[in-house]
Formats: structure tokens, C-alpha cells, sequence
């Protein structure tokens, strides 16, 4: 769900750097969609990260703890943090350091996920350089995408090589 806010947001995040489009008009409802698709994206990489115990053993799914319904980015990139980072071999091939400094300046100016939501919060008061998302959110959205389908293939591996040892051993201590 959270690529449809991403991919909500990008025409008008463009349109607006062009100059085509209004800030104070299009300007909220974007950045809106593109901070959601960052809280999505985070949260379905959490949640992914807590469905592994480490990097060759799943979770059970039943004993995985729920991703909280919060909107504060900065404690959930901490879960990132401490769910996923610790599973991924690969984690420092992604520019990690560039998506938390986002997270962290979404967080600083917007820390409850209300400013771009709800009239009087704080949008009215915020201009972002809408070249510079431009150029870089779809970085962000890779690099995002790359860790969560790292977290997810490894998940879909180990699944795979413990249903061959089922069928291949039954119920046998391997």
C-alpha cells in the first residue's frame, strides 16, 4: 500500500518543481503521500526485519510482535534500527545514512505525522525545496525497496530449505 503513495506523490513533487503546480495548494498533499509512503515503507521493513530471528532462522509468526499504529518516524526508524538492521549482512551497501537523514528532517518538523494532515498543524508554516525531493526520492524509495526485499527474500529462502528438509526428512532431528 505504501508504493501507491509514493507513486501519488512523485507527479506532483515533480509538477511542483517545474513549477506547474501551487506549494501551498498541491505542495501539502504531497509531501503528505510521500511522508505516509515513508511510514509505510519503514514499518513494512520492521515488520519484515521482526519476522527474522537472524539472518538463517525465521520467527514464529504468531510470536512476532505487531508493528504499533504510531506516526512518529523517528521511533520507528529506531525499530528499524534494532528489527532489521541486525539481520541484514548487507545493510551498509544501502545508502542508509541519506533515507535517516530524510526520516529525521520529516520527523523534526512534523513529529506526531499531523502537520500535513489536519488544518493548523504546521504545513502552512513549511516551503521545501521540491527540486531536491525531485531529484531524490526515488533514491530513497530503492534504497528502501532494497532493504525490505533483502529481509524478505531471506525470510522466503529459509522457509523454502526448511519445507525441502520436511519432505526430504520428515519429522527426523536434522
Amino acid at each position: 500500500m505504501g508504493d501507491s503513495y509514493f507513486y501519488a506523490s512523485q507527479p506532483l513533487v515533480t509538477a511542483l518543481a517545474k513549477g506547474q503546480l501551487n506549494e501551498d495548494i498541491e505542495g501539502t498533499a504531497a509531501i503528505f503521500l510521500f511522508r505516509h509512503y515513508l511510514e509505510l515503507m519503514l514499518k513494512r521493513i520492521v515488520l519484515a526485519g521482526r519476522l527474522l530471528i537472524s539472518e538463517n532462522q525465521i520467527a514464529i509468526k504468531d510470536e512476532v510482535k505487531k508493528v504499533a499504529n504510531i506516526h512518529e518516524l523517528a521511533v520507528i526508524w529506531k525499530w528499524v534500527l534494532e528489527d532489521a538492521k541486525p539481520k541484514l549482512v548487507q545493510w551498509r551497501d544501502y545508502d542508509v545514512d541519506s533515507v535517516e537523514q530524510c526520516v529525521m528532517e520529516f520527523d523534526r518538523f512534523d513529529k506526531k505525522g499531523f502537520a500535513f494532515r489536519y488544518d493548523r498543524e504546521g504545513a502552512e508554516r513549511c516551503h521545501f525545496d521540491f527540486g531536491a525531493l525531485a531529484h531524490q526520492m526515488d533514491h530513497f524509495r530503492q534504497v528502501l525497496a532494497g532493504i525490505w526485499t533483502c529481509l524478505y527474500e531471506m525470510r522466503a529462502q529459509i522457509v523454502d530449505y526448511e519445507a525441502e528438509l520436511q519432505a526430504e526428512f520428515g519429522n527426523e532431528t536434522w
